[in-house]
């Protein structure tokens, strides 16, 4: 929960900027000796309100695209938040919410596809997680979080909630122990950077463009 607060908050930030990355995976995500967490590679950014990707091009890893990217959309913030959602649906579960043997059915899943339940997928999770990742993972826009901040913030809310009654009732979050203190701390070298490693994409199903 920690690793997808502190890219939520990356993406909020680029997002309040008006860029957009287009690429959140897990080898994009880099992980500090000291827990905090770097987004790496804005090779694929775009400013919203830039038209320089032609329309009809898709950029970005097959299984962690938005579904109206494979339908040839442009990407936005909300494309962003889905990626993020993939990616903490894989975190939590330890497998991706739309799998396949090649991109061709990767796609079709992430257009028509629910996600599995991630609590059968991993009992250890609340059953409620199911709702949050429906509406993170929705196949349209204007259903998912309207940031990933927001997103964020209601797993860490529902974690803690499901641990404790009297918060659960109350509808507060309990503060995250071990949490990262950055405060006053230099950043590491980029040499001391460790991707997220999670599983791979399968063959071919990289960052790619189709006309």
């Amino acid at each position: 929960l920690e690793i997808v607060s502190q890219v939520a908050d990356a993406l909020d930030c680029a997002h309040a900027q008006g860029i957009v990355h287009r690429d959140i995976k897990p080898a994009n995500i880099m992980l500090r000796p000291n827990g905090s967490v770097t987004v790496m590679d804005f090779g694929l950014a775009r400013i919203e309100s830039s038209t320089l990707t032609a329309a009809g091009e898709i950029l970005g890893s097959a299984s962690y695209m938005a579904p109206e990217l494979v339908l040839g959309g442009r990407a936005d913030a909300k494309s962003d938040i889905f990626a993020l959602g993939v990616v903490a649906y894989e975190l939590m579960t330890g497998e991706r919410p739309f799998a396949g043997p090649s991109i061709t059915s990767i796609l079709y899943k992430i257009v028509h596809a629910p996600p599995p339940s991630a609590h059968g997928v991993n009992l250890n999770l609340p059953p409620d997680y199911d709702d949050i990742f429906a509406k993170v993972l929705a196949k349209e826009a204007a259903g998912r979080y309207q940031k990933a901040g927001d997103f964020a913030s209601e797993l860490n809310l529902r974690k803690w909630a499901d641990r404790d009654p009297v918060l659960r009732a109350r509808g507060q979050a309990a503060p995250a122990p071990g949490s990262v203190e950055e405060a006053g701390e230099e950043p590491s070298p980029l040499a001391e950077l460790v991707p997220l490693g999670l599983a791979e994409e399968p063959a071919a199903a990289t960052t790619f463009i189709m006309q």
